[in-house]
């Protein structure tokens, strides 16, 4: 499992969305941090439909747009990946 993190070099809420991601995944062994520049990556951005930063997706599904607190994060992890076990919609 994956969650990315998509990110502007220009954003000043990135870098803290980004060690949230980081704080959380340390309790999820289970989920890879994959660190997306939109401008590097706009093909993905695009696909994705990524119109602001940051965004945050999960298994290709977007979970959060903006900076989560440590709580929403997990919960919103902890959620789908409970969803994705049970086969239950969020």
């Amino acid at each position: 499992m994956v969650l990315e993190v998509f990110k502007s070099s220009n954003c000043p809420f990135c870098p803290r969305a980004i060690r949230i991601a980081e704080a959380v995944l340390s309790s999820h062994n289970d989920i890879w941090l994959q660190v997306v520049d939109v401008r590097q990556n706009r093909q993905r951005a695009r696909k994705m439909k990524i119109r602001a930063v940051p965004t945050l997706v999960f298994n290709n599904e977007v979970i959060y747009v903006g900076s989560p607190t440590i709580d929403e994060l997990d919960k919103k992890l902890r959620e789908v990946k409970n969803s994705t076990k049970t086969g239950t919609p969020e």
